[in-house]
């Protein structure tokens, strides 16, 4: 090579071209590769995405028994009766069957609503006023200066 900025001869270019060839080729399968990696992960995540919501209509509908579990095992509690199997269950059964389901009915709204289990705020979502001054709960963990 003469000097710097002159151009290269044919000889010196098809040099060149071979030398690069390799990391040519390395750098179009790299790319190829990356692509269908993508690919694959975007089949993956709405594969997951559609488990993830049929998970959780299938909780919101336990939820729903469990509300009216909750509802039927009160009313027997309040002076009727509560049968299970052919079984009459006693005033302390119903207590303790009152609050299983209510055990139960937590963990799943805690599964639905991971971010309300905290009471943190989830702004940008959060529609709190920021007049409520800085040891509110609702502002508590996000940055001092906000836009």
């Amino acid at each position: 090579m003469e000097r710097a900025g002159a151009p290269l001869s044919e000889d010196q270019r098809l040099l060149l071209v071979g030398y690069l060839a390799p990391f040519q080729q390395e750098l179009e399968q790299s790319k190829s590769g990356d692509a269908e990696k993508i690919s694959s992960l975007k089949i993956d995540l709405a594969e997951s995405s559609a488990e993830i919501l049929e998970m959780a209509n299938c909780l919101a509908e336990c939820l729903e028994d469990i509300n009216q579990a909750i509802n039927a095992t009160m009313r027997s509690g309040n002076g009727g009766k509560l049968w299970i199997d052919g079984k009459e269950l006693s005033t302390h059964e119903v207590a303790d069957r009152l609050e299983n389901l209510m055990i139960k009915r937590d963990r799943i709204l805690k599964a639905l609503h991971p971010l309300r289990e905290h009471k943190q705020c989830t702004y940008p979502d959060c529609q709190c006023p920021f007049d409520m001054g800085p040891d509110h709960q609702c502002l508590k963990g996000l940055p001092v200066i906000r836009k």
